[in-house]
């Protein structure tokens, strides 16, 4: 489960993938909704990010910036699994940032 597969992919997002067949059928929504999705809660997490260090406006233009940033928006749409990554490192400094500020005790 948590070796390389199919061109060195994780094979991880190989079963995070089948779900969403599963729940979508085995086409391009099917492909492509999961990621886009991804997509958009590392926009969420990055203005949560941001607006827990700064304020509300610039926590508005990062995730704006974020949002119509090309790259993001090329794999978000791709189906592919590196969307994932920039999700992930996003939401641990977040917990983190929330972790060393006291916010959850």
């Amino acid at each position: 489960m948590f070796a390389t597969g199919w061109l060195s992919v994780p094979n991880l997002s190989f079963f995070w993938q089948a779900g969403w067949f599963k729940l979508l059928g085995d086409n391009l929504i099917g492909l492509r909704l999961p990621w886009a999705v991804v997509g958009t809660f590392t926009v969420l997490g990055t203005y949560l990010l941001v607006r827990r260090q700064f304020d509300r406006r610039q926590a508005l233009l990062t995730a704006f910036l974020l949002a119509t940033y090309h790259f993001h928006i090329h794999y978000s749409r791709l189906g592919s699994n590196q969307v994932a990554d920039p999700l992930f490192v996003v939401w641990v400094l977040y917990f983190m940032v929330v972790g060393w500020q006291g916010g959850w005790r």
